[in-house]
């Protein structure tokens, strides 16, 4: 749970001060979604990636996955809190999606249009004070795939050494569901049936929501989290993964699915 809102030290900030930009306060540079991207100096697993988004009355919504039990996983989209200022501290509090009361104090190292940084001044879960020292970074979310990536896909892992060496069909409606197509022993093509699936696009940061693993095994709630880029009818996938793989995908838009069973 400490990773919640993270940011990105700078010696240089610490002896300066704060930063921002000339004649915008610290709540009109806050609006907006922002993507966590590093943790001192290190780029964050992709899966372990959350999202902020500030809205004007302070109000924020909050998206991250939470590994539930051993077992189940889950992408959780959009939960509320609240937030104000005083000065450069951000005051955030709220209860998540599992009835865990947050109060939490960052204190903003530096902000502009396009990047945040901050250090933990308090971080408070049911009351219970968990300290932490790391400095984190954010990036604003600008660019919006949603309406592109709408449709029919058709790809193979391209990392090297991937258990997943099959091609698959990913078809991902308007409405945040997508269905995943898999080819099984007998070469028939299968709407995978206890898929569940849902995705959640910020910027170029792709989650999804799944079912019982395929390449894994796996059985349970799962997600996984992807850095995606589409130009034309190609997309691509990579996702930082622990002990520094880098895992990926390519597919080309097509169509339509096949038919289940054929």
């Amino acid at each position: 749970m400490k990773r919640l809102y993270t940011s990105f030290f700078i010696a240089m900030l610490l002896l300066s001060g704060c930063s921002k930009v000339a004649d915008e306060s610290y709540e009109e540079l806050i609006l907006g979604t922002w993507l966590n991207t590093h943790v001192n100096e290190t780029a964050v697993e992709t899966d372990a990636a959350y999202v902020m988004e500030f809205r004007e009355g302070g109000i924020e919504f909050y998206s991250t996955g939470y590994q539930i039990d051993e077992n189940n996983r889950k992408w959780i989209d959009g939960t509320q809190f609240s937030y104000s200022f005083n000065n450069n501290q951000l005051v955030i509090s709220g209860t998540n999606s599992f009835d865990a009361f947050f109060e939490m104090v960052f204190v903003l190292e530096y902000i502009s249009k396009t990047k945040y940084i901050y250090k933990v001044g308090s971080f408070k879960i049911n009351g219970i004070d968990y300290p932490d020292e790391k400095v984190y970074t954010c990036t604003r979310v600008s660019n919006d795939l949603k309406s592109s990536i709408t449709g029919t896909w058709y790809g193979k892992s391209t990392e090297t050494g991937s258990a997943d060496t099959a091609f698959h069909y990913w078809q991902y409606f308007d409405n945040g569901s997508y269905d995943y197509f898999y080819r099984n022993e007998e070469g028939n093509w299968i709407n995978k049936p206890d898929n569940e699936g849902k995705y959640y696009l910020y910027g170029n940061h792709l989650a999804t929501n799944f079912t019982n693993d395929l390449i894994s095994g796996g059985t349970g709630l799962a997600y996984e989290c992807w850095e995606v880029s589409i130009n034309g009818n190609t997309m691509n996938w990579t996702g930082r993964r622990s002990g520094g793989r880098i895992a990926s995908y390519s597919m080309q838009r097509v169509s339509s699915p096949p038919i289940s069973g054929q």
